[in-house]
Parts: structure tokens; sequence; C-alpha cells
């Protein structure tokens, strides 16, 4: 039956083939076979071919990709966002757009922005729920062969960016690309690079590399990148097979899915090109500014993530590294969290600061300058938390100033 298939130039491998007027399953890119649990009628009800209609034109009509934006209240930077992509030169993409229980009046609106576009499905989830599960009843309705997750305040840097995206995706058979983004500061109306030490050490480190596919464990330096899910585009055929998704918590919902998606792909590939602006607000009710109580998420998904490292005895040469980054989200949290909340979060944070961390480093310190930044916030978090939040102010501070200096 797949012979009959594999001539029609429009067939999406990894997309939906028919087995009946009412079924769809999903078959992985890589020749593994079904993907059991995963039905794509849900979402394609509505094109089940009727008395005469192609079969194989059914299945053309599937999207190469699709795009999940979850959206909670900020209208304005959604239609930014779809803005960004009505002008992408790729035209082969549906657009899910997952409302995560924001006011009827503002939902109406949204329903008014796509009302003349069919490319958009429009989602809700009954609830505030966070942008994890969102992103998940988006992946749940995608029929893409790839999707790529943006946030409704992001939007994507020039009219080729789907299409690098994309091609690079296709031509190396990728399970996951991850590609460069740049950082709108709203308060300053300005762009800025990647914000860390390590982004800026990676990308020139990997400057010109062959965009060839590897895995993690040959190529552990990616994990020195943020754990974001908007500077990737996945197979959805990958996260069908390996099941992984966004955890269920209000903030810190990407971290455990970004881990384990990078340590089960069998092909990782980069590629140089910016491809997305992330923009930061100081506005208190976006998420990243939030300062509750939900920044104790941050304990179980780190736990999350130890034990499915533990797990597997392939996955340990991951630990140094997971080291790290339990320090720096550790050091993110604190400095995030409200005043009257730090001792309880200092509280929760012995667990998770290593006390061989000194040694774990030296696997690490080979990768990047910045080692040595972690080291001194696991001794400030170790022995004297309480003074975090002041050394990270003086040290945004400096970070800025060294970038207008070179800016000038």
């Amino acid at each position: 039956m797949l012979k009959g298939f594999a001539n029609n130039t429009k067939m999406r491998i990894a997309g939906c083939l028919v087995k009946s007027r009412k079924q769809y399953y999903c078959l992985s890119n890589n020749g593994r076979g079904p993907l059991y649990g995963q039905m794509c009628w849900s979402a394609m009800c509505q094109r089940a071919p009727g008395p005469g209609k192609d079969t194989l034109q059914l299945i053309s009509d599937i999207p190469l990709l699709s795009i999940i934006i979850p959206f909670h209240r900020n209208i304005k930077d959604l239609s930014q966002a779809l803005d960004s992509i009505a002008r992408q030169s790729f035209r082969d993409f549906e657009i899910l757009v997952v409302d995560d229980a924001s006011p009827s009046a503002l939902w109406s609106r949204v329903k008014e922005l796509v009302r003349d576009n069919p490319r958009v499905k429009l989602l809700q989830t009954g609830e505030h729920v966070g942008a994890g599960a969102a992103r998940n009843l988006g992946l749940s309705h995608a029929c893409g062969m790839y999707v790529h997750f943006l946030d409704s305040d992001d939007f994507y840097r020039d009219m080729g960016s789907l299409a690098s995206m994309v091609e690079a995706a296709q031509a190396s058979r990728a399970d996951i690309l991850v590609f460069q983004h740049e950082i709108f500061d709203e308060s300053l109306g300005v762009n800025f690079p990647p914000g860390t030490l390590e982004e800026h050490y990676f990308w020139e480190h990997n400057s010109g590399r062959e965009p060839k596919p590897f895995l993690l464990k040959n190529n552990p330096e990616i994990l020195l990148l943020p754990a974001y899910p908007w500077n990737k585009l996945y197979r959805k055929g990958f996260l069908d097979l390996t099941g992984h998704l966004f955890s269920p918590t209000m903030v810190h919902n990407d971290l455990a899915m970004v881990w384990k998606s990078f340590l089960e792909a069998e092909r990782i590939v980069l590629m140089e090109k910016v491809c997305v602006v992330h923009r930061i607000s100081p506005d208190i009710k976006h998420s990243t500014n939030d300062n509750s109580r939900r920044r104790f998420n941050l304990f179980p998904v780190l736990t999350e993530v130890e034990e499915f490292i533990n797990g597997s005895s392939e996955y340990f040469f991951a630990r140094p590294w997971f080291a790290k980054f339990k320090v720096d989200c550790l050091a993110f949290g604190l400095n995030s969290v409200a005043r009257r909340y730090r001792r309880e979060f200092i509280r929760g944070m012995p667990p998770y600061l290593e006390p061989a961390f000194r040694e774990q480093m030296r696997e690490v310190h080979q990768y990047t300058p910045a080692w040595k930044v972690s080291m001194i916030k696991w001794i400030v978090l170790k022995y004297c938390p309480a003074l975090l939040p002041r050394f990270s102010f003086f040290y945004r501070k400096l970070k800025k100033a060294v970038f207008f200096r070179n800016v000038q």
C-alpha cells in the first residue's frame, strides 16, 4: 500500500495515511511504523472524503508544518505574531491558536482577527492551565509533518524564516532543528543578541558548521542553550513516537520536554540563521515576570528530568550538564520569586545543589568560559543565597552596559 503512495509528490510520510474514511494513522518519518495511539481523525474529521473524493488529494491537502500558538489575554502581541506568519514566503502550514481561558471579549476579538483565514484552527483549554498544557492541546490536533511552538508575544524575524526552517529540517531529516533567535526588549525598543554567555560562545564555536545530524552525546554542549521551545523545529513523528509533552505547570513547563527530547533524539541539527524574535516585556502579567509561588513548580520539573537521566545509563553523560543547568535554573528562580517567598524557596534548594559540583564542572569547562559564573552561582546558592539577587542585578547591568558599548 505504501508503494502506491510513495510516487505522489505531495504524500507526507509522518503525515496521515487513510486506512478508511474515518481513520487516519500517523506514521513515523523513518519507517518505524504506526505510532500507536496517535489518531489524526480528531483534527481532520471535517476533511473526510465524500463520494467521489480522491483520497490522494485529501492527503495532499495535509500541511507540511503546524504552528502552535498558546494565547492568554495578549491580543496585541498575537496580532503581530500572526502578521509575521502572513508575510512568510513559505505557505504550506496550518496555525493552531490555543486560547488558555482568556476573557470572552478577547476571544471574540481573536475569532474576528482570523475569521477569513482558513489556515487557522481555534482551540480552547476551558480553564487557565498554562502555556505547557495549551501547547499539548495544540499538538494533539496538529497534522503537519513538522511542529513549531511560537509564543503569542514572539514573531518571525523575516519572510524567509519558515522556509529556511523547513528546508533545513527536510534536507537533514532532523528530529529536532535548533536555530538562533534574537531578543526584543519592549521597554528599550531594541533587539539584543541571545542573552547568555553560553549562547554567544556556543554559536561562535559552531559557526560555519555543516548542518549534519548528530546525537546529543556527541555534541553535549548544545545543552548550554536555554531550554526554550520556540527556537526549535520538531518532527511530529518523533514527538508522537516518544510521547514527550510539556509539563502541566504554569511556569517552567518547557524544561522537561526540551531535555527529554534532546536525550532521545537520533538526529539533532543546527542552523545558524536567526528565525524568531523573542519579546521581553516589563508587564508583570507576562509569565516570564511571574514572581508568585508558581516559581516553586521548578522543583518537580527538575526532579522529573533528573529521574529521566538516572533511569538509563546511556544518559549518564548528561549529568554534569544537568548539574550546571540546575544551578542556573535555581538562580533564575530565586531572582524571580517575590521577596516574601524567598526563604521558602531557599529551603527547597539543597536537594538540587550537587555536592560534587566542582568536579562536574571539569567536564564542562572546556566548552564554555561561563562555567566560572556557574561556580560563583553554586557557591552563593549554597552558602549565602540571600545575596544572589544583588549579585545578579549588577551582573545584568554589566551585560547591558557591554552591549550598548559594543553597539556604539
